[in-house]
């Protein structure tokens, strides 16, 4: 079982992220950090506006995944934490988000 190692958060942080992974439908073990990196690396493309959904692709999440979908898990997990640690992620997301 893999989990998310995302760096710029507290372990406090990291272990409320793991917890909610667990116990929330829409995410899996690692989810965060693959939707996290996901949408970085949507963000960050070049080309990014010109994304269309052709559902194409090689069909792994963590390749050709939606990048916007990736960005509402975000926005769930977010507000599914504690508020303090909420801030911490909403951080380091809007970090991303600055940039699309």
């Amino acid at each position: 079982m893999t989990r998310s190692v995302i760096t710029e958060l507290s372990p406090a942080a990291l272990a409320e992220v793991v917890r909610l992974e667990r116990s929330r439908n829409y995410l899996w073990p690692g989810g965060a950090e693959t939707c996290l990196l996901l949408w970085a690396r949507f963000v960050r493309a070049a080309d990014h506006r010109l994304w269309v959904d052709n559902h194409g692709g090689c069909g792994i999440w963590e390749c050709c995944g939606d990048p916007y979908l990736a960005r509402e898990f975000l926005e769930g997990l977010m507000l599914a934490m504690s508020r303090r640690r909420g801030r911490e992620l909403r951080r380091v997301v809007a970090s991303i988000d600055v940039d699309y």
